[in-house]
């Protein structure tokens, strides 16, 4: 128990570490790292966590987080 949320944990932060060496301002890594916190944090609670998971979806919201900022800088 545990081990899962902790590997789920450290692929999603790849994405974070995706938009850092993008260059990705610093009030929407906030963003990210907040989403990633929340989840990995409730994500340990047994089965409340399976289902907020379910549910929060950390990862789809920073990629739509790190997408709308690549969007930004095109200027689209």
């Amino acid at each position: 128990p545990g081990v899962g949320d902790v590997a789920t944990g450290i692929a999603s932060a790849s994405i974070i570490g995706y938009a850092i060496r993008l260059g990705v301002r610093k009030g929407v890594l906030a963003r990210m790292l907040a989403n990633l916190a929340v989840d990995v944090t409730i994500g340990a609670i047994p089965l409340l966590g399976d289902l907020f998971d379910a549910a929060f979806k950390s990862n789809v919201r920073n990629v739509a987080l790190l997408e709308h900022e690549l969007a930004r800088r095109l200027g689209s």
